[in-house]
């Protein structure tokens, strides 16, 4: 009687195996697929964007070749009232450089579009993601605050922003 369950016993175990081995073997060879194709790359996982706050949506490009960099950028007003833009900068995290932009009448709803350039940056690199800081100052016209709409010390707000960006070559 003995010898009857030990080969039953293994007869089970060899089914066990056999089973889950095509399980994991089918399971490495799709490990294998998503792999090939890149998915899993750091740049890729990265995604671009362009975050100005709520109130500021905005939409970039950025483009540049062994000794620029430039970055187009398409922004709309979305705060509910006219704002007065004294400052608009952004920087490449991997640069000490700056570019700044003003925008002195800006109406609710109204889009900007803005170039900062980026002469002899040789530490960004094209075909790679770049982050840039933004430092966006402006006063504020709601009717509730700023009735005339007048540069004032006392009413100026700061944004803060980052845009994260794949800088494609120059054509």
């Amino acid at each position: 009687m003995q010898k009857k369950t030990k080969g039953i016993r293994g007869q089970v175990a060899i089914e066990y195996l056999a089973t889950y081995g095509w399980a994991l073997l089918l399971l490495v060879i799709v490990i294998g697929a998503i792999i090939s194709t890149g998915v899993l790359t750091p740049t890729y996982l990265i995604s671009e964007e362009c975050n100005l706050g709520p109130s500021l949506p905005c939409n970039f490009i950025a483009y540049g070749d062994d000794t620029s960099t430039s970055v187009d950028m398409t922004v709309t007003n979305g705060f509910g009232y006219k704002i007065l833009i004294s400052k608009f900068a952004v920087t490449p995290e991997k640069a000490d450089v700056s570019a700044e932009e003003t925008i002195p009448e800006f109406n609710s709803g109204d889009q900007k579009k803005l170039t900062f350039d980026f002469p002899n940056v040789g530490g960004l690199s094209k075909n790679n993601i770049e982050k840039f800081k933004t430092e966006i100052i402006y006063v504020s016209c709601a009717p509730e605050i700023n009735e005339k709409c007048e540069e004032n010390e006392d009413l100026k707000h700061t944004l803060n922003g980052r845009i994260t960006a794949r800088v494609i070559e120059t054509q």
